[in-house]
């Protein structure tokens, strides 16, 4: 008897959409121009590259100005971490500024947080509790005049919760009201773009990272986006591309199926929410009826994704499962490749 293998696995990755492909190919053997360059065949690479980046805007209601492509959400997390460190750390005082994150965040972010450790700066990271939030008070509590960066992800990729950025983006305000100038907020909201809606300005962040192969787009391409006026020092060297943000060739055919992405994305997401959440339901509803001595993740009553997580098994389901799939017990992560040090069990995905 052949057994069929099904794939409950989007938490770490999606299978490219056909209309997201279809886009694409055109890019690597007929419109194959450097967008860099000031020819015919570069313009017409340029022009695909900015029609990609309004299509992502639009998406997140922000300017096409304010969108940096880049190779992904662990590049992306690492410029908007550092980027913002190196930019306004004080002259002549390399120790003692100040970065508030969670116990929960994606490796690329705790990576990076440490990594500044080493440089001298203070990190704090915010505990969750049962119900898998952080709480705004420990935020406010946190917040020092040393405080540079607040760097919380959106929604949780194993238990789906959502955080709430909207409130800590509100006492960010209240510093800056005050004189804190240069307080800004950074939010890893790969899971949660495509998903849910996702409006910066309504979110009130001024860094936002997310990638195109959690929402049926290719890998290899993420995206950064920058408030207008956050002064950001670039972690890639070279050429003045993506307004000196991040050097590099424009990767044409990978840009533009996160366009195509990003425009399904928008165009179906009420869709997608009802299909996904009433999978999650359905799968949820059922383990417990079959399975005794299990109990969920978090807090139920939580505005959450369309993930969860129970034990002493886990599952997540996001987004668009046209069926059940594969499940993983835990998010991607290279199988021999040491895994850094960090305060608590962070979610694992690839990027």
């Amino acid at each position: 008897m052949s057994v069929k293998r099904v794939y409950l696995d989007n938490s770490a990755t999606t299978r490219v959409d056909d209309e997201v492909a279809r886009a694409m190919l055109p890019y690597f053997t007929e419109v194959y121009g450097n967008a860099s360059s000031t020819h015919q065949y570069g313009q017409q690479a340029k022009q695909a590259v900015e029609e990609a980046r309004a299509q992502v805007a639009l998406l997140l209601n922000a300017d096409k100005t304010e969108i940096t492509f880049l190779s992904g959400g662990t590049e992306s997390d690492n410029l908007a971490i550092k980027g913002v460190a190196e930019a306004h750390k004080d002259k002549g005082k390399e120790k003692g500024r100040h970065i508030i994150t969670s116990q929960i965040e994606h490796p690329a972010v705790l990576a990076a947080c440490g990594r500044l450790e080493k440089d001298g700066w203070r990190v704090t990271y915010m505990p969750v509790y049962s119900e898998g939030v952080v709480r705004v008070e420990d935020v406010r509590e946190a917040l020092t005049d040393e405080t540079a960066l607040v760097t919380v992800m959106h929604a949780n990729n194993e238990i789906g919760t959502i955080q709430p950025l909207k409130e800590i983006a509100a006492l960010i305000k209240e510093r800056r009201d005050a004189g804190q100038k240069s307080l800004y907020l950074h939010t890893d909201a790969v899971q949660s773009v495509g998903k849910i809606p996702v409006d910066v300005k309504e979110l009130g962040v001024d860094l936002l990272t997310l990638t195109a192969h959690k929402i049926y787009g290719p890998k290899g391409v993420g995206v950064l986006y920058v408030r207008r006026g956050v002064r950001l020092a670039s972690q890639m060297h070279g050429g003045h591309h993506e307004r000196d943000r991040r050097a590099g060739t424009e990767s044409v055919p990978l840009i533009v199926g996160m366009g195509k992405a990003a425009e399904l994305a928008r165009l179906q997401l009420a869709e997608r929410m009802k299909h996904a959440a009433g999978l999650r339901d359905y799968l949820e509803e059922e383990l417990f009826k079959r399975i005794p001595n299990i109990s969920r993740n978090g807090d139920p009553a939580a505005t959450r994704v369309a993930a969860f997580r129970i034990s002493p098994i886990s599952i997540s389901i996001t987004s668009k499962a046209r069926a059940f799939r594969s499940r993983s017990t835990s998010k991607a992560w290279p199988s021999r490749q040491a895994r850094p040090a960090r305060p608590a069990r962070p979610n694992r995905r690839t990027c």
